[in-house]
């Protein structure tokens, strides 16, 4: 018999990255930023650097996330990333 893997177990990782600033361009430190995998919907949260940068990688690529921001002070903000 001949057995072969799925090719999205081959799939290349994923980093979703990106900078959080509030509306007059000042960076947001400290903001949590959760990133969903649009087909399994795993999880990963991280906080933003004293730049105002997050980063999350996914070993197995999806291609499809939904990004979360919550900060204090701030309303939260949801971004789709193609």
């Amino acid at each position: 018999a001949f057995v072969t893997h799925p090719i999205a177990a081959q799939s290349a990782p994923d980093v979703v990255r990106g900078r959080v600033i509030d509306d007059s361009s000042r960076v947001v430190a400290g903001a949590s930023v959760s990133t969903t995998r649009g087909p399994d919907r795993l999880l990963q949260t991280v906080k933003t650097d004293s730049s105002g940068h997050f980063s999350s990688r996914f070993d197995i690529g999806a291609g499809d996330y939904l990004v979360h921001v919550d900060a204090l002070g701030f309303r939260p903000a949801r971004r789709v990333s193609p």
